[in-house]
This record gives C-alpha cells, sequence and structure tokens, in this order.
C-alpha cells in the first residue's frame, strides 16, 4: 500500500466517522431545509411531539426509591408503559423549539436548560395536585438530573405554565458545557412510586449543523 492509499483510506474513514456522528440524512430533516415561517402546522406538531428534542419518557415501577440511588436499577422495577400515555419531554430552551413556538430568547432560555413535561396525565397532574409544585420539586430534587457519561446536572427550579404554548411543567437546570461527544443525555426523575427516563441523543440534536440545546 502506497503513502497515497493509506491517506485515502483514512480520509475515507473520517468522513464516515464524521457522517455517523452528525446522524443519518441529518440535512434532510424540514427544519434544516426550510426557514421556521414555511413549516406547517404539521411538521410543527412532529417537531414538538416526536423529534429528537420531543422525547417520550421509559417510566418504571420502582420497589422504593429512598432505598438507593435514582440511578440505580434494580430487577424488582417493572416498566410502566401506560403512565408513559400523553407524556412528552419537550427540550424547550433549544432554539428549533423556541422556533417552532414562536418564542424569543429569555433569561430563562439563556441561563438554563428547559425540559417541558408537556401533556395532561398522572406526572403533571401529580405535581400540579393542590398547587403543591414547590412542596413536591423539594421531594423529587435529588432525583431530577440530567445525567451524562461522567457527571450530571441537578434542576434548580420547576415552573408550572398553565396557558400558552409552553403548557407544561418547565424543569430548569443550569447550563453547563455540553458537546456531542458527550453522546446521550439522560433525564431523570421520580415521581411517586414511578421513575420517568428519557434519552436524547446530542448527534441527533443539530439544528443549522450545531447542537442545539
Amino acid at each position: 500500500m502506497t503513502r497515497r492509499e493509506a491517506i485515502g483510506i483514512a480520509m475515507g474513514v473520517s468522513a464516515r466517522v464524521a457522517k455517523i456522528r452528525a446522524g443519518p440524512n441529518s440535512g434532510d430533516h424540514f427544519w434544516e431545509k426550510q426557514p421556521p415561517s414555511e413549516w406547517t402546522a404539521a411538521e410543527i406538531n412532529q417537531l414538538t411531539t416526536n423529534s429528537p428534542w420531543a422525547r417520550s419518557p421509559m417510566v418504571y415501577a420502582v420497589r422504593d426509591q429512598r432505598d438507593r440511588p435514582f440511578s440505580e436499577r434494580s430487577p424488582l422495577d417493572v416498566q410502566r408503559a401506560d403512565k408513559a400515555h400523553g407524556i412528552v419531554g419537550l427540550w424547550e430552551s433549544a432554539r428549533v423549539i423556541q422556533d417552532a413556538l414562536h418564542g424569543t430568547d429569555t433569561d430563562v432560555t439563556r441561563r438554563y436548560y428547559v425540559i417541558n413535561l408537556a401533556g395532561d396525565n398522572w406526572i403533571t397532574r401529580a405535581l400540579r395536585d393542590g398547587n403543591k409544585l414547590p412542596d413536591r420539586l423539594q421531594e423529587i430534587r435529588h432525583y431530577t438530573k440530567l445525567q451524562l457519561q461522567e457527571r450530571s446536572i441537578s434542576i434548580d427550579h420547576a415552573e408550572d405554565v398553565s396557558v400558552g404554548p409552553s403548557r407544561g411543567i418547565l424543569l430548569c437546570f443550569p447550563r453547563r458545557a455540553i458537546t456531542p461527544e458527550d453522546d446521550e443525555i439522560q433525564f431523570v426523575t421520580v415521581i411517586d412510586s414511578f421513575r420517568l427516563q428519557i434519552r436524547y441523543r446530542t448527534k441527533d440534536m443539530l439544528y443549522h449543523g450545531e447542537l442545539d440545546l
């Protein structure tokens, strides 16, 4: 093998790796090809309910959240798909989601990663029950985190938004450095006797070629 052939092979491998990191056909999504003013209602609905920034949770019935760290799995935990029905974890601080909602940058979105638990089901009702969200937040504070490979980001505060396009429970996490190399961000919380997990893949959360959180 000549030196030129070896360089050619290496460049081909690098190109394939870059394509994988960027995600398959990442430039083919409508949010990359069209300006927000041209997005249809159906496309906005897809972006805000089933996209890299909008993921449904995995829900597990936990034996007793007090007897182990929040991230530890137990063979007795049982997946409860019924509890996940009607809820989505929307990464609302992302620019692409703000464009879909016709929002603008605020002090909150500049300072925090904001995940909106959007939808009306047992999760949001349990948090809102009796207007006790601040007390509920204290209860779940230890368990509500963004988990990365070797570190985690704890929740700062929550807001209950009952009107407007951002209706839901907004969970705010201080912005810390997250890069595509982190690969996966896992949102974890415990509500009542259930653990929620939502996985976001950074390689898919690209907007105009940049990681958008």
